[in-house]
């Protein structure tokens, strides 16, 4: 696991090993059930701050200036709706309403798959550990993004998406979970410079 050792020197990084016990339970599970577990592992290892959670797979580009982006997207998410979302930074529907200034869109639910990148408030990442430990670790029902969608359904959790996609999915090669090679139509490589309303 070399491609971590940049991540080992950093003091801004951890990296959160499974215990030999843990992969023991876990290793002989189906793909779409470990892979259940590690989204699991993502959402509920070295919580340190209680203020949500930022979720990326491996296999993504980040825009320039993503990070500033998706703070005045949450800000402004939460300063008409609270805190009770899950927002996707990633959406393979075409997303264009940041030419009017505009952080956000609404994620119709039922089109929603794919997790390249995902923010979950401290509530909803609490309750989505919970639903995908049940789900998806402890019996596999279904894929943990559309575990996410279920999730948001079953509690009328509202979904919303970045306007533009913050990150861009390009694993080509794939782990197996997914069939087709999907991308966002909206990612801008720079979103520094966006107009803003």
């Amino acid at each position: 696991m070399s491609y971590l050792d940049i991540y080992r020197r950093s003091k801004q990084h951890t990296i959160v090993y499974a215990t030999e016990f843990d992969w023991a339970n876990v290793h002989n599970m189906p793909i779409r059930q470990r892979a259940s577990w590690n989204y699991w592992r993502c959402l509920t290892s070295n919580i340190k701050h209680n203020n949500g959670a930022i979720i990326f797979e491996d296999d993504i580009n980040a825009a320039k200036g993503w990070r500033t982006r998706l703070d005045k997207t949450i800000e402004s998410i939460e300063n008409i709706y609270g805190m009770d979302y899950v927002l996707a930074l990633y959406s393979h529907c075409a997303r264009d309403s940041y030419k009017q200034g505009l952080f956000f869109e609404n994620y119709i639910v039922r089109d929603f798959f794919g997790t390249p990148g995902m923010y979950f408030t401290e509530k909803t990442r609490i309750g989505y550990a919970d639903y995908i430990r049940k789900f998806g670790v402890e019996t596999c029902r279904r894929p943990y993004d559309l575990l996410i969608k279920h999730y948001l359904v079953e509690n009328d959790i509202r979904l919303f998406a970045t306007t533009p996609s913050l990150v861009q999915h390009i694993g080509i090669s794939s782990t197996g979970l997914s069939e087709i090679f999907y991308q966002a139509p909206s990612f801008l490589e720079d979103v520094t410079s966006l107009p803003e309303r």
